[in-house]
């Protein structure tokens, strides 16, 4: 199905304007994923989503949040990308944690994503592509939870073994204080 089509079939749901659905965030405002503004990304919208949503569609052996996970990545990578690390997944905050096998059988998901990427990007000075050592950090970092929350799941193709000390999960509330750690750390705001 087209964006048009979609923005079409669930125009229905919004009668205010013509950008198709909206999701109300955190801090009450709302944001159209199918047209994005960087007046709707807000900082703390992010930081909260991010801390509530589980890696891996929530089928870890306990809670681990995507919050986490980023702060992980972000230790990684060298200085001058920590803060492209700490963010490379602040789409999530607007569209969820999409599995991957979903999020690249459906190429409309990822176009949204990337359209979402591209506003976030612009307003908070980040690539507009993320550098290799972001995605090689992210693939050990997943790689690392496989071993500790997917312990029964099968081999998974094209994965480097998982290295380093066993992550401990932080509960929602603590990953949310870690993570706004981290931005002032990395000098986001």
């Amino acid at each position: 199905m087209s964006k048009a089509a979609i923005v079409a079939e669930t125009k229905g749901l919004d009668t205010e304007n013509d950008r198709g659905v909206w999701s109300t965030m955190w801090t009450g405002g709302n944001f159209y994923a199918f047209d994005p503004k960087p007046e709707e990304v807000v900082l703390e919208d992010i930081i909260v989503s991010l801390a509530k949503q589980c890696r891996f569609n929530g089928s870890c052996s306990e809670f681990y949040s995507v919050a986490q996970h980023s702060v992980l990545v972000a230790e990684m990578v060298p200085d001058r990308w920590k803060r492209a690390a700490l963010f490379h997944d602040a789409t999530e905050a607007y569209i969820g944690d999409i599995i991957k096998p979903i999020k690249y059988s459906i190429p409309i998901i990822k176009e949204v994503e990337d359209k979402i990427w591209s506003v976030i990007a612009g307003k908070y000075n980040l690539p507009k592509v993320l550098p290799e050592c972001v995605h090689k950090a992210d693939v050990q970092m997943c790689a690392n939870e496989k071993r500790d929350f997917l312990p029964h799941a099968p081999e998974w193709r094209n994965m480097p073994k998982a290295k380093g000390p066993r992550i401990v999960p932080l509960g929602w509330k603590a990953a949310e204080n870690l993570f706004r750690r981290k931005v002032s750390e990395y000098s986001f705001l």
